[in-house]
C-alpha cells in the first residue's frame, strides 16, 4: 500500500482553488492511512486500534525511560519464524527486553474413565488449536493440534505431576504416558 502526501500543499502564495485537487489526494491518504489499523474517521470508537500491522522484522531501539515497545524479531535458521519481542526501559537501570511467546495450543481437559477414549474439554475453558486428546492404550495420552506447527520444537507446560516418562513432540502434536491415577483427572496444558 502506498499513501501519496505532498507536505507543501496549501502553499501560501497559491491560490486554493489551485491546491484543490491536492489537498484532495492529502485527504484521501490521510483516511486510508488510518483505516490501515485503526477505526477510521466517522465510525464509533474512531482513532482505536483493528489490529496493530509490522513490516517485517526490526530492532530494538533505544527508549526513552518509562516507554515500552513491542516490535517483530526474526529468528531460527534455515526457515525463519517472526515472534513478538518486547522492552520495557524502567526509570534507572537497563532496559528489560523478552520474548513474548505467542500460546501454540491451549487446553483443560477432563481424563476418561478408561481408555482408548476422547478427554472431555473441561466447561468454559480456553481450549485453542486442539483436534483431540485421546487416552489410549497403555495410559498414553496424545494431543493432537487443529493446525499443526512449522516445527517441533515448541515448549509444553502440564500441570504438575502429569507425565511419566518422555514426552513425544511432533508437528502434529505431543503424547505421553499419564502418571498415576487417571479418571476424572482434569489436565490442562499450554503450548509456546
Amino acid at each position: 500500500m502506498t499513501f501519496p502526501l505532498d507536505f507543501v500543499i496549501p502553499a501560501a502564495a497559491n491560490n486554493p482553488s489551485n491546491d484543490q485537487p491536492i489537498m484532495q489526494m492529502n485527504n484521501v491518504s490521510i483516511y486510508g492511512l488510518m483505516d490501515v489499523d485503526h477505526v477510521t474517521y466517522g465510525m464509533m470508537n474512531a482513532g482505536t486500534h483493528k489490529h496493530v500491522t509490522f513490516e517485517g522484522t526490526s530492532l530494538s531501539t533505544p527508549l526513552p525511560t518509562l516507554y515500552s515497545e513491542i516490535y517483530p524479531q526474526a529468528f531460527g535458521t534455515g526457515t525463519v519464524y517472526i515472534e513478538n519481542y518486547i522492552e520495557n526501559q524502567p526509570s534507572a537501570g537497563l532496559p528489560i527486553t523478552g520474548y513474548l511467546p505467542f500460546v501454540k495450543a491451549i487446553g483443560s481437559y477432563v481424563l476418561p474413565n478408561s481408555y482408548p477414549n476422547p478427554a472431555v474439554p473441561v466447561a468454559n475453558s480456553l481450549s485453542a488449536n486442539v483436534s483431540s486428546v485421546i487416552l489410549g492404550a497403555s495410559v498414553i495420552l496424545t494431543v493432537t493440534f487443529i493446525t499443526p506447527l512449522p516445527y517441533n520444537t515448541y515448549m509444553i507446560l502440564l500441570d504438575a505431576n502429569s507425565v511419566t516418562g518422555t514426552i513425544t513432540k511432533t508437528n502434529a502434536g505431543f503424547s505421553f504416558v499419564v502418571a498415576g491415577s487417571y479418571a476424572g483427572r482434569t489436565f490442562q496444558f499450554m503450548v509456546i
